[in-house]
């Protein structure tokens, strides 16, 4: 039963037995097997052995509220008879009964009606035996041949109101199973018996004198239809005490063969003490006549037998227990393994038939002496269960838990009731009720269903991409478009524009603007260790060569501001003196005094503003040394900790980001904060020169250019910090090209509008210093203050014509 259980996949069932040994012990050990093998128990309740209508009302009730559909029952009809009528009051259906070998076949259960609560009814039966000349025998029985067949004889074949045949029957009678006989001879063989009976029912004598109840011993006993005359269903081995005939005819041939091998030892080779063999001739037959199973004289007979055969009885057990045989017409092997032997069975379905009656169908067979593997055999095709269903009930508690997730068990309830979890990301389970879910390998993640650990997505910005190919794009647009201003540039070398701002420097600045922009593209593809070396130090190297030429040139005009701010204040100082003078030799009419020779040789003094400190060969020099350092620092880092490629696999759990790493943040930042510094002071010396009134501000150019370059890169921040993957790359390259764009754009796009558009302004007058008012009085750059000068002298000649 146990076998089945498992062999259906029934997990949650529910178990009832008799309150006796044969349902406490059958439980016991079906618990002990299904349990083991992970089948949780719903419930388990007993059947009273007397009437409770209580119990049975509560067994009933556990049964309706319990979600098991499978239900095993051990216990004897009587026992249960009680529980399927109360069930059937109830009209509780939808359940599959697993019956023991006790009540499989029983008339008592197998009424009609039952069908809506037991129809479908699985179960063991003892294998059925045709015993060849069985049924002849029984019919053609002598009732005159001794006291039994006589005593049989008046039972079956006596019935008045006064008698209770069958329990006379069961009470007499421990061979055969005669189930409920009624005499159709109504006779009796013995004569006063016979006589009285006349007299009561106030019958005569026959002609003959013989009353009319007597027997004649010729009555055929073919006429009862009863079990008696049916041999077909010779199956269990006990109900209502009685013993039936298959177990009798094995048990006939158990004692057969082990008095045959007591007979045969060979004295020498015998199993006894000194290899002796026991004496056959001692066994005498009486002692174990039919007698001894009368109530009578039982203790006194049992007794006797015990005392008189006792060393006799214990080695026809050796023989016992050492029989091994195959019953004849069933072919059934019959040895005994601690004092019993392997069952074999047939499997029985409850199947209800055309006319409405339940019939037995054998739908497979259990030979517990075969393998384990080979025990069992099922027609599952052939089994029709409860509602005609033709496939096997589900009884669980939880359904099973599917792939990708896993058992969590319930606190307090059986192993079988669980709630399925879904695998956490990154774990999977392949089986089914999975215990554990498992943890995929580090290149590995799990699917959507998380039953299959798939490889991770491989990410980086490929060249074929579209978003590589928009940046490549641009990258290669800014490029040809610095190319193309240097060609500009080129075209115009001779003229006062491009040799005002120091055409060498101007190429240098050109040309680290080509290396920013052609860098990026560096950045994009698989990362190798080529790859990942030359673009880090690509950009490190070419924003150095570019804010070092920037700063060369806001040096040189930071310096020429400073130096026109100080010609400014002393020009103003003189313009003021002179003035003062004027005012005074007007008012005071002297026309000794003279204030002409006194200016002149004040603005002689001024410093000439127009020769700058810092030559183009001192700017060079700054360029050529700052970068330098950066070339220094780039190859220390290649040396000793340089960029390599890495995989990524903790930033994003689905996919393995190839990456650059750094090798060193330590020299990454020094190095990056060293174009820091430079980007800093080219600030601060264009933001100083802002206010150089010349006619075309190179320094206004580059502050704004320098802001640019400040705000791509703060915003940069942030948004690199807030992204993985490729999108982490694509904004490190916006912000090369979004800089690089703008030195371009702010530092040049104002010269080739003049060199292209407006070349009229390209002239040498145009490139010089021009006067501003301020405050009434006439101040400027370096070149307005000899204009200044001579104003003042014309006005004193004026003066002095007067």
């Amino acid at each position: 039963m146990a076998q089945m259980v498992l062999h259906f996949g029934w997990t949650w069932v529910g178990i009832i037995a008799a309150e006796d040994d044969y349902g406490k012990y059958g439980i016991k050990d079906f618990k002990d097997q299904v349990e083991e093998a992970g089948v949780c128990i719903s419930f388990s309740e007993t059947l009273p052995k007397v009437s409770s209508p209580a119990a049975i009302q509560r067994v009933v009730q556990t049964i309706v509220e319990s979600t098991a559909k499978i239900i095993v029952v051990f216990s004897s009809d009587v026992d249960l008879s009680p529980l399927i009528s109360e069930l059937l009051r109830h009209n509780v259906t939808n359940r599959t009964w697993i019956a023991s070998e006790a009540w499989i076949t029983s008339a008592l259960i197998n009424q009609p009606g039952v069908s809506p609560v037991l129809a479908g009814t699985l179960g063991f039966g003892v294998k059925r035996a045709e015993i060849p000349g069985l049924q002849r025998h029984l019919l053609d029985l002598d009732p005159f041949a001794d006291p039994l067949t006589e005593e049989f004889w008046e039972t079956v074949c006596f019935h008045t109101v006064y008698h209770q045949p069958e329990a006379l029957f069961f009470a007499k009678l421990r061979i055969v199973s005669m189930g409920n006989l009624y005499c159709l001879f109504n006779c009796t063989l013995d004569y006063g018996k016979a006589l009285r009976m006349a007299r009561e029912v106030n019958r005569t004598l026959s002609r003959a004198g013989v009353p009319d109840g007597l027997c004649t011993g010729t009555e055929s006993v073919a006429q009862l239809s009863n079990t008696y005359s049916d041999v077909s269903q010779l199956r269990i081995t006990y109900r209502y005490g009685e013993l039936f005939p298959l177990s009798v005819y094995k048990a006939v041939y158990a004692v057969a063969h082990a008095l045959h091998h007591l007979e045969h030892c060979e004295p020498g080779n015998g199993p006894f003490v000194g290899k002796s063999c026991a004496d056959i001739t001692n066994f005498e037959p009486w002692q174990v006549s039919a007698d001894i199973y009368t109530a009578d004289g039982l203790h006194m007979l049992v007794q006797s037998f015990v005392l008189e055969t006792q060393h006799l009885c214990l080695q026809l057990m050796y023989y016992m227990k050492n029989v091994h045989f195959k019953v004849p017409n069933t072919e059934e092997e019959i040895y005994f393994v601690d004092g019993d032997i392997e069952g074999y069975y047939d499997i029985i379905n409850w199947q209800l038939g055309g006319d409405g009656e339940i019939s037995y169908v054998t739908v497979g067979h259990y030979n517990g002496s075969a393998a384990p593997e080979d025990r069992l055999h099922i027609r599952n095709d052939s089994i029709v269960w409860n509602n005609d269903e033709s496939t096997p009930p589900r009884s669980v508690c939880s359904e099973n838990c599917q792939p990708g997730t896993r058992k969590g068990i319930r606190q307090g309830e059986p192993v079988c009731c669980f709630d399925c979890i879904p695998c956490a990301d990154g774990e999977i389970s392949n089986t089914t009720n999975a215990r554990e879910c498992i943890l995929c390998s580090g290149d590995f993640w799990s699917n959507d269903a998380h039953d299959t650990c798939v490889p991770k997505i491989i990410e980086f910005l490929a060249f074929g991409e579209p978003l590589g190919i928009t940046l490549i794009v641009i990258a290669a647009l800014g490029a040809l478009l610095t190319i193309a201003v240097g060609v500009v540039l080129i075209l115009h070398i001779d003229t006062p524009l491009v040799k005002a701002n120091d055409p060498l420097l101007s190429f240098s600045l050109l040309f680290s603007l080509v290396v920013t922009f052609l860098c990026s593209i560096v950045f994009l593809g698989e990362p190798q260790h080529w790859s990942c070396m030359t673009s880090q130090v690509a950009l490190a190297l070419g924003f150095a060569l570019c804010l070092s030429s920037i700063m060369g040139k806001a040096a040189v005009l930071m310096l020429r501001a400073q130096a026109l701010k100080a010609a400014r204040l002393k020009a103003k100082a003189a313009a003021k003196a002179a003035k003062a003078a004027a005012e005074n030799v007007a008012n005071g009419g002297g026309p000794d005094v003279i204030a002409t020779s006194t200016i002149n040789n004040e603005a002689s003094t001024f410093p000439t503003p127009e020769k700058d400190i810092l030559t183009c060969a001192h700017q060079r020099t700054i360029a050529m040394v700052a970068t330098l350092v950066q070339v220094i620092a780039c190859t220390v880092w290649l040396i000793i900790l340089p960029p390599h490629p890495v995989k990524n696999t903790s930033a994003q759990n689905i996919k393995i980001i190839l990456e650059c790493d750094e090798g060193s943040i330590v020299f990454i930042c020094c190095v990056f904060a060293y174009d820091i510094v430079l980007a800093l002071l080219a600030f601060v010396f264009a933001f100083i020169a802002r206010k150089l009134e010349d006619h075309f501000s190179e320094a206004k150019c580059v502050t704004f250019g320098m802001l640019v370059f400040f705000i791509v890169w703060i915003s940069f921040v942030p948004a690199y910090l807030s992204t993985r993957g490729k999108f982490m790359v694509a904004v490190q390259i916006f912000a090369i090209l979004a800089s690089s764009f703008g030195l371009l754009f702010c530092i040049f796009l104002p010269k080739c509008y003049i060199l292209l558009v407006k070349p009229e302004r390209n002239k040498e007058e145009m490139m010089k210093p021009r006067p501003k008012p301020r405050d009434g009085t006439t101040t400027g750059t370096s070149a307005s203050l000899a204009t200044t000068a001579t104003e003042i002298n014309a006005s004193t000649a004026v003066d002095d014509q007067d």
